[in-house]
């Protein structure tokens, strides 16, 4: 599922967050906590009310990219499951409700995220040896679409 930034978010640049994540501590599923500024919670909250009943927390968690480029931002959220992460760089986690949103990208380049230096998180993210990335089907995005040029999305 792939979610844009609507124009609600405070988008004032800021570069205040001192990347608090190590590659090793990743590699154990231990991250660095991050709050969500209020837009933002607010749409990972209607992510994760949506999809409770599909994703257990035991079993998945969300995966949230984040680019700023040239001004133009965007946000890539999708579950996976825990012991199928796929090769991702998290930079920390946003803890929503109990489920928990890995994020990496440009996290820094705006105040969208906050970085909690002093609260690591242990996760159940596991890389293994013979990784295998297993994708994940949207259950909420199910169904028939029929694309109409003359109505602007």
């Amino acid at each position: 599922m792939a979610l844009a930034l609507y124009s609600g978010c405070n988008r004032n640049s800021s570069s205040q967050n001192n990347l608090g994540q190590t590659d090793n501590s990743a590699k154990q599923g231990v991250f660095t906590e991050y709050k969500a500024e209020r837009c933002i919670y607010n749409l990972l909250n209607s992510v994760q009310r949506s999809n409770k009943n599909y994703y257990g927390n035991d079993k998945f968690f969300y995966s949230v990219m984040y680019k700023n480029t040239n001004g133009k931002r965007r946000m890539t959220i999708e579950a996976r499951l825990w012991d199928s992460p796929a090769e991702q760089a998290y930079l920390g986690v946003v803890v929503v409700d109990s489920a928990k949103f890995l994020i990496g990208g440009d996290i820094s380049s705006d105040n969208f995220f906050k970085l909690n230096k002093n609260s690591m998180i242990k996760t159940n993210l596991t890389y293994g040896a013979d990784e295998i990335y297993q994708p994940v089907e949207e259950p909420v995005l199910k169904g028939n679409y029929v694309y109409l040029s003359l109505i602007h999305i």
